[in-house]
């Protein structure tokens, strides 16, 4: 008897131990500068034509991180790579901010995997622009079994305007107000934006 409740402990123990490895913590957000304004940005918001976007990752155990924005009919690789352990992965890469895409309605996701998305990679070989119907076809395929998140959190974060010139604080600040958001094997996070 003693030894069938060591065997059960043991096996409950790997299971807890292996699904535990598979679970993908990271903070993910995107850091609009409006004017003076440093805020977060928050699924279905409207931005102007003159406000900058950075996009920023922090991943809790290494892995790949890629940036997609959907705009009309075309999927644009924003950034892709590796991801390290408690290190930023950020677009634009050198700390500085992206102007807002043009008039109109986009779409941008940001996708982390312990694992390579072989169909991501796949899809942006050899280029960094595809059909939206291409890349929506491959994240069709990968929200079936995964869990797609919608950052519309209620909360607003904004950052003190003092921290503006000096990236590296900026984005660590930044990062430290945020959630970390907690998904098996892949976190998809999406964001429908305006800009107006």
């Amino acid at each position: 008897m003693n030894k069938t409740k060591i065997f059960i402990l043991s096996a409950l123990l790997l299971v807890f131990a292996l699904s535990a490895q598979t679970l993908v913590k990271t903070k993910a957000g995107i850091l609009v500068s409006s004017g003076k304004e440093l805020m977060k940005l928050k699924s279905n918001s409207v931005l102007k034509t003159d406000d900058k976007y950075r996009i920023l990752l922090k991943p809790d155990s290494g892995g790949y991180g890629y940036f997609v924005m959907v705009t009309g009919s075309t999927a644009k690789l924003l950034t892709s790579g590796r991801a390290y352990k408690d290190q930023i992965l950020a677009y634009p890469g050198n700390g500085d901010f992206m102007k807002a895409p043009g008039k109109g309605s986009h779409n941008i996701h940001l996708l982390f995997s312990l694992k390579k998305l072989t169909e991501i990679e796949n899809l942006f070989k050899s280029k960094t622009e595809v059909k939206a119907d291409a890349f929506n076809s491959v994240l069709k395929k990968l929200k079936k079994n995964k869990q797609s998140v919608v950052d519309d959190s209620q909360v607003d974060i904004s950052i003190a305007g003092n921290v503006r010139g000096e990236a590296d604080k900026r984005d660590k600040e930044f990062l430290q107000k945020l959630k970390p958001f907690a998904t098996k094997d892949v976190l998809m996070l999406d964001y429908s934006i305006k800009v107006k």
